[in-house]
């Protein structure tokens, strides 16, 4: 393929313009933003004593969080329903959202922005532990996290894991534009010869790091902690989903050529076909097939994992406790 590197420039420009943006929201917006709400709102987000405050506060907010947390679930399942995908993105990305807080409180300790967490207060009446039904994914690590254990903090292998999520994420946007300026109908090249979404799977691995980085965050709530995995197991699994849900849109407009190109790249992240094997058989066994074939084996896949992955959670703290 001959390369226009006029385009090309543009396109890399135009992409590292994103990625310096998004990367500043994620670091230091938070850090600005809080300082805003800290100078405006110094009663509410004054939490230097957190011990001491939590429980007479999340009286106070409770009902904020039972509000917050029914009308996210029925914007998300409304737009499972009316399969409208921006009512699902919007919905999802609200509920990730107490997950970046705890991500952010990591960085500058109680931050004004730990006020998001208070979507979670309905789960945490139930049951702290609920918000670590997401543990497992931190196994893949499990070798790193048994010798960092002494360090105390994930927190610089979870910055390590976004720097390579946003490089990712760079690198599959210059290629998406560059194929769009150049009219092709399926990006088919360089990142995109590997990965089907290296977008989306620069986000999960962003969101992975984010996840790392609050491991050892915890809301203090009459005298429970609790985690974050939960809600990052949710985004996650919403993110595979959306891009499942974009590839039959794209079988419907590109037919066999996109079929071909499903055929012969991975979906995000190329593995050997023993593990991909493993990782599909759920919904195989689930819906006897290998790809979802309607925005309803979508759901399927959602709700499959969800439940594998809380199980496996639940095995694990069987075995290790």
């Amino acid at each position: 393929m001959k390369i226009n590197y006029s385009k090309l420039a543009l396109s890399a420009l135009l992409s590292s313009v994103f990625i310096l943006a998004l990367g500043y929201s994620v670091i230091f917006l938070p850090h600005l933003l809080h300082r805003r709400l800290e100078s405006l709102f110094p009663d509410l987000f004054y939490t230097r004593e957190p011990l001491q405050m939590m429980t007479e506060y999340t009286a106070k907010v409770r009902w904020i969080g039972y509000v917050s947390l029914i009308a996210v679930s029925l914007l998300f399942v409304l737009g499972v329903v009316t399969e409208r995908k921006d009512l699902v993105m919007v919905g999802s990305g609200a509920f990730f959202l107490p997950t970046f807080a705890s991500f952010v409180y990591t960085m500058f300790f109680m931050t004004g922005l730990g006020f998001l967490r208070v979507i979670w207060l309905p789960l945490l009446d139930l049951n702290p532990l609920i918000l670590r039904l997401g543990d497992g994914g931190l196994v893949p690590l499990l070798p790193i996290i048994l010798l960092t254990a002494y360090a105390g903090s994930l927190y610089p292998i979870g910055i390590m894991f976004i720097l390579v999520g946003l490089s990712i994420f760079l690198v599959g946007i210059v290629t998406w534009l560059y194929g769009r300026m150049e009219g092709f109908d399926i990006v088919d090249f360089w990142v995109y010869r590997r990965s089907r979404h290296p977008q989306y799977l620069g986000f999960l691995i962003l969101s992975y790091g984010l996840f790392l980085s609050a491991s050892y965050s915890y809301i203090y709530y009459e005298g429970s902690l609790g985690g974050s995995s939960l809600p990052w197991l949710i985004i996650n699994l919403v993110v595979v989903c959306m891009a499942l849900w974009e590839e039959l849109e794209m079988l419907e407009s590109g037919g066999e050529a996109y079929r071909s190109y499903r055929d012969r790249t991975s979906f995000m992240l190329p593995l050997p076909a023993f593990i991909s094997g493993l990782l599909i058989a759920p919904f195989r066994w689930v819906s006897g097939e290998t790809f979802p074939s309607s925005k309803r084996h979508v759901v399927v896949v959602f709700l499959t994992y969800f439940l594998v992955s809380c199980a496996h959670t639940l095995l694990l703290w069987a075995i290790f406790r």
